[in-house]
């Protein structure tokens, strides 16, 4: 399985998918497929496998884990060429949510082992400690080794997700819908905070803030009006020297 930090391997990667793709669509024979790519390949161990052939570099442990869930169907010209364009697009943006959704798509489409396919995209999530959203896959994973269709494993995923995540999601209840449009609407979504605070929460955190602080506040005052006091400044100097003046005018007045 492909490490997420071995940047190296995953441009060659998204290189390999989108090469491959392109020769298929071309209508170039495996014969000469597989001999090409691993020609351009610059990872010694995945030329290797590559000149084996499919089954080879899907069990070779080199490609990332949803890759190789993507390999346990036919390979198709159209799918691997929006593999290497989303593996393209991991590597200028970076790992983002919403990817997840457009990898099970392409999961989907192709016809890969579901339940591969959600673990894979499940051990994506938990290496960025989205722990919910792995929880959630993988339980979609589960039901699909039960024998789950993507409807079943979506629903079965929902209970973990966020709630605008699961309240689409969770529109494969009525039978008449659709799955594709449901992952296209999860897709958009793009990044949603796993765990956002409620306001609520918020404000009494606020507020038991400010009144832990009043204690301070209380002594601060008291700190700044004795300073005032002794430098003849504030409130008790001003009355100090209407008494001095007071007594002063007293005196000065002829019995």
């Amino acid at each position: 399985m492909l490490l997420v930090s071995d940047p190296s391997r995953r441009h060659q990667e998204a290189r390999l998918l989108t090469a491959w793709g392109s020769l298929l669509g071309l209508g170039v024979g495996t014969e000469v497929v597989f001999p090409a790519l691993a020609e351009d390949l610059q990872d010694a161990e995945l030329a290797a496998a590559c000149r084996k052939g499919a089954e080879a570099l899907r069990a070779s442990g080199l490609l990332s884990s949803w890759v190789e869930a993507l390999l346990g169907a036919p390979a198709s010209s159209h799918v691997l060429s929006l593999a290497g364009q989303l593996a393209s697009e991991e590597l200028r943006h970076g790992w983002r949510r919403s990817v997840v959704w457009k990898k099970l798509s392409l999961l989907h489409t192709a016809g890969a082992p579901l339940g591969d396919g959600l673990a894979a995209l499940a051990r994506e999530a938990r290496d960025q400690a989205l722990t919910a959203l792995a929880e959630g896959l993988y339980a979609g994973a589960r039901a699909a080794r039960r024998g789950e269709d993507l409807r079943g494993a979506l629903l079965a995923c929902a209970a973990m997700l966020p709630p605008l995540e699961a309240a689409i999601a969770r529109t494969l209840a009525d039978e008449g819908a659709r799955v594709a449009p449901v992952l296209d609407a999860l897709a958009a979504l793009g990044d949603v905070p796993e765990a956002p605070a409620p306001p609520r929460a918020l404000e009494h955190l606020a507020q038991a803030a400010s009144e832990s602080a009043a204690p301070l506040r209380r002594g601060l005052d008291r700190l700044l009006s004795g300073l005032e006091g002794a430098l003849g400044r504030g409130p008790d100097s001003d009355r100090a020297d209407a008494a001095r003046r007071a007594l002063a005018e007293r005196r000065a007045t002829p019995p």
